[in-house]
């Protein structure tokens, strides 16, 4: 997720990003569920878009806070 603060703007997620959010958050935050209102599949990567940053400032933020996934998921291994 560190990629999210290197000023790098980029239309496309990265393949690893995408991984991981096929991975741990698609079952809640995907185009079908939106959970909590976040659609993370079609949510852009273009972060000089404010929108988009700011909607992954938060997903970075609960995901380094350990609030997501929720404890009852399975959850990311440190190293991932």
């Amino acid at each position: 997720m560190a990629v999210l603060f290197s000023g790098v703007s980029v239309w496309a997620k990265p393949e690893a990003l995408s991984f991981f959010l096929e991975k741990h958050c698609f079952d809640c935050h995907d185009q079908k569920m939106q959970k909590g209102n976040l659609d993370l599949e079609s949510l852009d990567f273009e972060l000089g878009n404010s929108v988009s940053y700011d909607a992954w400032v938060l997903v970075h933020d609960k995901v380094q806070n350990g609030e997501m996934p929720p404890k009852k998921k399975r959850r990311p291994k440190q190293d991932e």
